[in-house]
């Protein structure tokens, strides 16, 4: 056994001639890969193997990766071939807890057959799965004579063609008897060859079977429906703890975990818009998720709820969020949900830029009144925005005068009062100039008659795109038309 892990690309097959060896890796699974068309074979008596990758590139058109036989047994094991021959191939051997992925065209995953004597093989919560459209899962073959009896318990098996087929050459008795275990299609070729035991017409479900991950996923009738027993071991196929609950069909165990969720950063932050970031795991479960936000840790807000595939692998998300008041601190956080439960992130915040908007300029300073109106210009800030990012604002709002010092109104018993000038309402694209008429009544007129001149006191309320009101003060001093 080597002490260095990685990968190992050997251009010979490794076996182990009659003798008992024992190879084993460690729970991270070491990958061998083996370039010819067998892989790895143990035949011996006592021979073991555990924690390996074993795959068979299959060069030749044949390929199988991993082989047990003559009372070996093997565990935690991941065999795939590419070729037209087996991924797992045993013969009078135990096998547990192993993935065997037969790839190739007519292919298998676990295939066991009789070599100069009868053979009666064991095999519990494996994986087996020949994808082609030809492949067949599980193979049980006999000849010469020599009878064949596999058992199966806590089994997946499916293939393209058959999930399970017992073939006898001739007289031999052929039997795939089955326990707990998911398979749907089976045949028998021979007079005495057999498959027995209950089948499950649904399959179960995998995180990616297309790439071979055969991991369970969330909801697969597969979970908790096995026979649990010491002779399953330990642990699965990757190291979790065997019996969760019950203990589950094939080579995975389903360990149940909520969606593992980081809230992240907001980016493109504007004056009313954001992008609110996280990661989610979805560990093995569709998932759901949105964030929450607002000015506060109590949020008040959401984003539409969305879905995440069946997955383990941590995956970012990101929403973008609009109508935020600007110039305004912010908290959210990233919310998940799936069929194992709810989960959130850790408390994240930004702020909002501050609105640009400073109000109506006074472009005026001078006035002439002449039919008592005066003509007034305003200037609306370039940088003025609109209702939405990116729209074209504009200053929208009301400009009232009125007498810059108090004056001696007539009729008023000699008390001096601000005497109002008049009124109007105004709306000025950004970066744009408008001139608005004044009305002045009849006392304004009379007064700045009397007097030549009238300084008066010019105040613009105006509002932009996103709502916000700006107060100009300024003077405009007025002289009376000819």
């Amino acid at each position: 056994m080597r002490g260095d892990q990685g990968d190992y690309n050997l251009f010979s097959y490794i076996t182990s001639s009659g003798n008992t060896i024992h190879i084993h890796g460690t729970n991270g699974r070491p990958r061998v890969i083996f370039s010819t068309d067998v892989g790895l074979t143990l035949n011996g008596t006592g021979s073991t193997a555990n924690n390996l990758y074993v795959e068979s590139q299959g060069t030749g058109g044949g390929g199988t990766a991993f082989a047990v036989f003559g009372g070996g047994s093997a565990d935690n094991i991941v065999a795939k071939s590419a070729g037209g021959d087996a991924a797992c191939s045993q013969r009078n051997a135990t096998l547990t807890n192993s993935v065997c992925w037969g790839t190739g065209s007519f292919g298998f995953g676990l295939l066991t057959q009789t070599n100069g004597a009868a053979t009666t093989d064991t095999v519990r919560n494996v994986t087996a799965i020949a994808s082609d459209p030809s492949g067949v899962a599980v193979k049980l073959q006999a000849s010469g004579g020599n009878n064949a009896t596999m058992n199966l318990t806590n089994v997946i098996a499916r293939g393209g063609a058959d999930d399970l087929f017992a073939f006898a050459a001739g007289s031999e008795t052929v039997a795939i008897n089955t326990a707990t275990s998911n398979w749907s299609t089976a045949a028998a070729s021979g007079t005495n060859a057999s498959v027995n035991g209950p089948s499950a017409i649904s399959p179960p479900k995998f995180i990616d079977e297309a790439s071979g991950d055969f991991h369970q996923a969330c909801g697969s009738l597969t979970i908790n429906a096995g026979t649990d027993a010491l002779a399953n071991g330990a642990n699965d196929f990757d190291g979790d703890a065997r019996a969760v609950g019950i203990t589950d069909i094939g080579a995975d165990e389903f360990v149940p975990l909520a969606p593992t969720v980081a809230t992240g950063t907001a980016s493109a932050v504007g004056l009313t818009t954001a992008t609110l970031h996280g990661t989610i795991n979805p560990n093995a479960c569709a998932t759901t998720y949105h964030f929450e936000y607002g000015t506060s840790t109590a949020y008040g807000q959401r984003t539409p709820d969305q879905t995440l595939p069946v997955g383990t692998s941590t995956q970012p998300v990101s929403a973008t969020i609009g109508g935020l008041p600007p110039g305004t601190a912010h908290d959210f956080r990233l919310v998940t949900s799936s069929a194992i439960g709810p989960a959130s992130g850790t408390n994240a915040a930004f702020a909002t830029l501050p609105d640009p908007f400073a109000g109506v300029s006074l472009v005026s300073k001078h006035a002439t009144v002449k039919k008592r109106k005066a003509p007034i210009t305003l200037s609306c800030p370039a940088d003025t925005p609109g209702a939405t990012p990116g729209a074209t604002g504009s200053c929208d709002g009301t400009l009232v005068m009125v007498t810059a010092k108090k004056v001696l109104v007539p009729a008023k018993k000699g008390k001096k009062k601000f005497l109002a000038l008049g009124s109007a309402i105004f709306s000025i694209q950004a970066g744009k100039s408008a001139t608005v008429s004044v009305t002045l009544p009849k006392k304004g007129v009379k007064l700045l008659k009397a007097r030549g001149k009238l300084t008066a006191t010019a105040t613009t309320t105006a509002k932009d795109g996103l709502g916000t009101t700006k107060i100009v003060v300024g003077s405009v001093k007025l002289k009376p038309g000819k």
